[in-house]
Parts: structure tokens; C-alpha cells; sequence
């Protein structure tokens, strides 16, 4: 079996809330066999960029291969491409999706869910939680509002950047250092889904990065009464000295690693257990090949994994068979209520299949166990190389 081209899909969503730009793959084969991946750089700017970084990486690295040899092609793209050994983000998305749909093809030739090839089942059901079901709150009232509504629907986790919007309502990054009233609305936000979902729910709190040290110090310590799961990324990930201040000071655990690439870009937060819980992103810290590499490396220093998801529904369900099979995931992040029309790039998306806030892993399709719905996607821009 040979790798015959790659299609690319430009799933351009930016027109309607949340203004995501989703970037989809396919490699096909001499087999009639293809595989599809996902590129994590929905959101923010520069999704587009990795479009002609997938068509330099196909040319040189992919026609013509074995779609087993992921492991060597992913080597070679990381070694060859010059950049991929400084800080490329469009690269490591490439390479991201590329891996991906290579697992796919292996999975769908052998009949096996990937999850099969990469150790097998470690557990029957995927704990999950739920993100991005706050996007029309401001005022803490409204935070409790959504908040009660996402445990109705069954889910028992919850997180949500209380600093996100300014106290006015305004979605903005706060200015550093933030001020007064801005950092006692997050807390009383914090404080109202607290209160509305009790003490039996789980909530995540999700910085951003957007703190310096001081105010993730000294805010953080007015949070720590509300029990949080986890304190993400409270200050700038790249600078791990900051984070190791911030774990020095706060009781509340420290998770990170969405903006974090590869197993060396995450090196100094696993050898000084900066983060108790690390988040690499699927769609850009190197697919399967190199998020495996990632967890086995954090399980050594007794650190748990979240993928972390963020994305569209291909991401979602290469998560899962990921999670599958790893044996140091705690728990998986769950995008059930995009507003735009991204869970129709598959025929039948994982999303809603969650039931009392868990994935129950049942009959698994080969491969990713998802296929495209192509006629959904003839509607963007598709790109053949």
C-alpha cells in the first residue's frame, strides 16, 4: 500500500459564531483506503498558514510511502523540515494531522480501532468535562444560569475562564496587572457557579496565560476556597520558572500545555512537576506518534494527561482512542455546544454520544472510528496535492 495524495479541507466557519477557521485532512492510498487528521489551529490567526506547509510536507515526505512507516515519516519531517527543531507552529499542525490520518489508514487496513495498535484498551469508560458553555455570560448570575444547565444535561465538570470577559462584558485579554474590579468579578463568577452547582460538580478554571506572576498569586488565593479541579495556565506557559512560582503559592493544582509542542517543549514542566496535569493538543504536538512519547514521559514523573481539545470533531475522536489506550488520562475535555455547524464534517460525531458526563467506550469502528461527510465538505475550499 502507497500513499497516493492528500486532499485539504478549508472548513472556513469564520462567518458565524465563534469565528473558527477548521483545517481538515485526507490521505489516500493505492488501496482505496484513505485516512483523515485535523489540523488544532482553529481559532486565534494563522490557520491557513499550514496549508501550503501540508502541500511541501506531502510532496517530500508522504507520495509514495507506506502508510506504516509512520513513525520514520514522522521522524523525517521533524528532522528535514529545519523548523520543526525551533518553534513552527504550522509545521507541528501539519505533522499533527498528517500522523493522524496515518494511524486512521493502519487502523481501517487491519480492521482495528487505532486505539488496538498503539497497546489497547486501558479503560471502558472516559471521564469527561465540558468547555465553551459560557460564551454568552458576563455577570455572575449568568455564569450560575449556564452552569446549572450544563449539569442538567448530565455533565459533572465544568471550566470556564472567569477573567475572560471584562466586568463591562467586553471579551478581551485583561491588561496586565489586571485591575480591582476586574479581578473581583472573576471571583464572584467563580464564587456564583460554585454556589449553583455544589460541591459535587467539578470546575476547571482556565486562565489563558493571561496573569503575570503576581496576580495569579494573588487572586489565585482567593480562588483556592472554591475547590478548583485543576488552575490552568495562569501565567505565560513558556516561562516555567513563572508557573513554578505560581505552584509555590497557591494551593490548587496546575495544569497546562495547549501551547506546548512536542515532548521538549514540555520537558521542563515534567521534570520539575510544574503541572500536575499536562494538556498536549492532538492536533499540535505531534498526533498520536509523539503524544504517546509525551505520556509515557509524564507517567515516569507520576503526571496525569488531558487532551487537550479544542477544535473540531476529528480531534475528538482521535482524543478518544488516545484516551483509550493511555494509561495516565484522568480526564477529557468536551466541546458539546459550538454554536456553528462543525460536527457536520462527520457523519456520525462523538460529541453527543456523552452520557452522565462520561465516554462509554462500546463496538469501535476500524481506524478512528469516524468517517467524513462528504457532502458537507464539497461546500469548502478543497485543495489536492
Amino acid at each position: 500500500m502507497k500513499i497516493t495524495g492528500l486532499k485539504v479541507y478549508d472548513v472556513d466557519l469564520r462567518n458565524r459564531a465563534p469565528g473558527h477557521n477548521l483545517i481538515v485532512i485526507e490521505i489516500e492510498t493505492d488501496a482505496g483506503i484513505s485516512g483523515i487528521g485535523e489540523v488544532a489551529m482553529s481559532y486565534g490567526i494563522g490557520a491557513k498558514s499550514v496549508i501550503p506547509v501540508l502541500e511541501s510536507l506531502s510532496a517530500q515526505f508522504l507520495k509514495g510511502r507506506s502508510p506504516f512507516d509512520s513513525e520514520s515519516i514522522f521522524q523525517q519531517c521533524f528532522d528535514k523540515s529545519y523548523w520543526a527543531r525551533g518553534r513552527s507552529l504550522a509545521i507541528y499542525g501539519a505533522m499533527s494531522a498528517i500522523d493522524m490520518a496515518l494511524w486512521d489508514i493502519k487502523g481501517k487496513a487491519l480492521n482495528v480501532p487505532v486505539y488496538q495498535l498503539l497497546g489497547g484498551k486501558c479503560r471502558d469508560r472516559i471521564p469527561l468535562y465540558v468547555n465553551h458553555w459560557y460564551f454568552d455570560a458576563c455577570r455572575p448570575e449568568e455564569f450560575a444560569e449556564n452552569a446549572r444547565r450544563v449539569v442538567d444535561d448530565g455533565f459533572k465538570g465544568l471550566k470556564f475562564d472567569p477573567f475572560k470577559m471584562s466586568p463591562t462584558g467586553e471579551k478581551s485579554t485583561p491588561t496586565r496587572p489586571i485591575s480591582k474590579e476586574w479581578g473581583e468579578m472573576a471571583v464572584a463568577r467563580v464564587k456564583a457557579v460554585r454556589d449553583a452547582v455544589g460541591d459535587d460538580v467539578d470546575i476547571m478554571l482556565d486562565l489563558h496565560g493571561c496573569l503575570n506572576v503576581s496576580d495569579a498569586v494573588k487572586w489565585g488565593k482567593q480562588l483556592e476556597i472554591f475547590n478548583p479541579y485543576f488552575y490552568e495556565e495562569p501565567t505565560d506557559t513558556l516561562l516555567w520558572h513563572s508557573s513554578a512560582e505560581v505552584k509555590e503559592k497557591v494551593n490548587m493544582p496546575l495544569a497546562g500545555g495547549e501551547r506546548l509542542y512536542t515532548r521538549y517543549d514540555f520537558a521542563p514542566f515534567i521534570e520539575n512537576r510544574i503541572f500536575e496535569l499536562i494538556q498536549p493538543d492532538m492536533g499540535l504536538a505531534g498526533g498520536f506518534t509523539e503524544m504517546k512519547k509525551i505520556a509515557s514521559f509524564a507517567e515516569t514523573y507520576q503526571i496525569a494527561v488531558q487532551p487537550h481539545n479544542a477544535s473540531g470533531p476529528i480531534l475528538t475522536a482521535a482524543c478518544v482512542q488516545f484516551d483509550i489506550c493511555t494509561p495516565n488520562v484522568q480526564i477529557q475535555e468536551w466541546f458539546p455546544y459550538w454554536q456553528d455547524e462543525r460536527y457536520r464534517i462527520l457523519q456520525q460525531p462523538l460529541e453527543p454520544l456523552a452520557r452522565d458526563s462520561q465516554f462509554i467506550v462500546e463496538s469501535m469502528k476500524p481506524g478512528l472510528g469516524v468517517e467524513l461527510d462528504k457532502d458537507y465538505m464539497s461546500t469548502f475550499q478543497t485543495y489536492c496535492y
